[in-house]
């Protein structure tokens, strides 16, 4: 560590012993030892060290000259500070999602199995899928044989149950609601008997839906131009749930036997007749 790294160390060190003395002088029991002050330390440093490394969004672009760099850091970060577990398990997420949008799976699945002691919603439910996301990324852009579309089915479900756990995390909730239905739609592609198609747009949709409160759907069946006071995230679900639907949309119009699904607004969105709704698909916002 540098000299400036040392005293950052040394000014931390003074901040916890004095909130210690000051704990102490009030007659507060279990002030920090100095052990947990070491930590306290140990914690901070490695926190600021890792405050360089920006966050991988979940959909990050392919081939950015920068994910290779990035990817290298973490590692020499971890080498540097092997005993930050939790902070350790975080960057290797991180650096899955690099992989990932390289197509470098192998080394996407390596790091996903070597996350651990994951604090975050995001981190716990991403490491949970990795299975389903490393197969999705590798078969998203392929046409689905039957093989595939047989695979499909325990992907889409694995999708789709962990943004039931992760509920009360939007993004990421989101985001696996989102993967889980084009999942759902590339298999219903692959298919071609009539009550399967029929069942598997259903269950796609449905389960799809969760994500969508009220406002959501208002909104979809009728689109207006979203403002400052829109929530980011809902404004995200949105224009995403634009894409979902319209596609969904799209393979419903060739389906003799239409699809019923659980919300009467996502029926009449998706199938219609109505006088709610603008009829899909429609130019994209």
């Amino acid at each position: 560590m540098n000299g400036s790294g040392n005293g950052l160390m040394r000014a931390v060190s003074r901040v916890a012993a004095g909130i210690c003395m000051f704990l102490l002088i009030l007659a507060a029991p279990g002030c920090a030892t100095q052990e947990q002050v070491k930590k306290i330390v140990a914690d901070s440093n490695a926190q600021l060290a890792a405050s360089r490394f920006e966050e991988i969004p979940l959909n990050p672009r392919p081939d950015d000259p920068r994910d290779d760099d990035a990817a290298r850091r973490i590692e020499e970060f971890i080498a540097a500070h092997p005993d930050q577990k939790a902070l350790i398990g975080s960057l290797r997420v991180r650096q899955a999602m690099i992989y990932l949008s390289r197509k470098q799976y192998n080394l996407a699945e390596a790091a996903f199995n070597a996350a651990t002691d994951l604090q975050t919603d995001r981190d716990q439910a991403l490491v949970a899928v990795h299975p389903s996301l490393i197969w999705w990324y590798e078969n998203s852009a392929t046409k689905f044989d039957d093989t595939k579309a047989k695979a499909s089915i325990s992907h889409r479900k694995a999708f789709s149950r962990e943004a039931r756990v992760r509920s009360a995390s939007p993004e990421i909730r989101d985001f696996l609601s989102e993967s889980g239905a084009w999942v759902g739609l590339k298999q219903f592609e692959a298919t071609t008997k009539r009550i399967e198609r029929k069942e598997i747009m259903e269950e796609t949709m449905n389960d799809y839906a969760f994500i969508l409160d009220g406002k959501d759907l208002e909104w979809l069946c009728r689109p207006s131009p979203m403002t400052d006071k829109t929530d980011m995230q809902a404004a995200r679900r949105r224009v995403w749930a634009e894409l979902v639907l319209d596609e969904s949309a799209k393979q419903i119009s060739t389906m003799d036997d239409k699809p019923k699904f659980a919300s009467p607004m996502l029926q009449e969105i998706l199938t219609g007749p109505g006088e709610r709704c603008i009829s899909r698909p429609r130019k994209k916002i």
